[in-house]
């Protein structure tokens, strides 16, 4: 098969992606990421290969090829197949092939992802702590829409801030404000109106200390 640049240019944006999958995943994974371009070197991105040996230049497996056949028979070209496999060593496998879309929507390549079932749940388990204990306390705002996520944040940082004996009555609205931009929440349509309207204050007061804070950066 023979690929576009741009067709290219997305399995290299596939490389990036795999690497942070990779590494969220933890040891008992093995991800290949492979073009159809030439299927003898097809293997143009591996993760975790010290399951099956594999190295980047290996060709498509005839068992990766046999599920391009069955994605490329369904209704749904980018559709996933999700299935059990056993390695030539005997070690059970949980598999997934997923199609990658080029231009024109047809497939140019193949992520397949085995799940090695043997791996010892110490290690598992010991990738999931040393990964989870974050240096700092992350929270995720969620919400139903842009607007009340904004909503939840601003009280985030209403209460911050109200909490913090450090900051004087006449600087706590300001300090709001630069926890907000700190956290991005002007990136947001609307943004602007709701923090005036949550804390009492005009657009004008919000914008003017927005300018403040982008100038001190």
């Amino acid at each position: 098969m023979r690929l576009t640049n741009t067709d290219r240019q997305i399995l290299e944006s596939y490389k990036i992606m795999l690497d942070g999958l990779s590494a969220y995943l933890g040891p008992g994974y093995e991800i290949i990421l492979h073009s159809l371009e030439d299927c003898d070197h097809a293997a143009v991105k591996v993760l975790g290969g010290h399951h099956s040996g594999r190295k980047e230049g290996a060709p498509i497996t005839d068992l990766a090829l046999q599920m391009l056949a069955k994605i490329q028979a369904g209704e749904n070209p980018a559709k996933a197949m999700v299935y059990a496999n056993v390695s030539p060593s005997g070690e059970h496998i949980h598999a997934c092939t997923i199609p990658v879309l080029g231009e024109k929507n047809r497939i140019i390549g193949l992520v397949c992802m085995n799940f090695y079932l043997n791996l010892p749940l110490y290690q598992f388990m010991e990738h999931l702590s040393q990964h989870g204990a974050a240096s700092e306390e992350i929270k995720e705002t969620l919400g139903q829409d842009a607007d009340h996520i904004i909503s939840q944040t601003i009280a985030l940082a209403k209460n911050a801030v109200r909490n913090n004996p450090t900051v004087s009555a006449a600087d706590k609205n300001k300090k709001i404000i630069e926890y907000l931009w700190k956290k991005n929440v002007f990136e947001r349509k609307n943004a602007v109106g709701l923090v005036a309207s949550q804390l009492g204050i005009s657009k004008n007061t919000v914008y003017l200390h927005l300018r403040h804070l982008k100038s001190e950066k």
